[in-house]
């Protein structure tokens, strides 16, 4: 029966091959589109980047990360975070989750 699934999963398009694929094709996707931006690194993640969804067949989740943004502990010294990027303290003595 186990084996009988695994077929109809990877007929589906849910195979381990079909999914690596998908991972290196988001991941194309990925580095074509951060060569053409140098303020912001796209990275996607989620269900597309484990090649579980296709295309279209689900959102598509976004890590943006900002390359002129910085944040920083309490205790990091901010005379040493160059001038052009934006740094940010976080207080990491509140409450967990907030």
């Amino acid at each position: 029966m186990s084996m009988e699934i695994c077929t109809i999963m990877t007929r589906l398009g849910y195979g381990e091959e079909i999914r690596r694929w998908r991972v290196e094709k988001y991941r194309d996707g990925d580095r074509l589109e951060n060569a053409r931006r140098n303020d912001v690194t796209y990275l996607t993640s989620g269900s597309k980047a484990e090649g579980l969804t296709r295309e279209f067949e689900s959102d598509r989740d976004m890590l943006n990360v900002l390359k002129n943004v910085v944040c920083v502990e309490t205790g990091i010294k901010l005379h040493t975070i160059p001038y052009d990027v934006e740094a940010y303290r976080m207080d990491t003595r509140v409450y967990p989750g907030h």
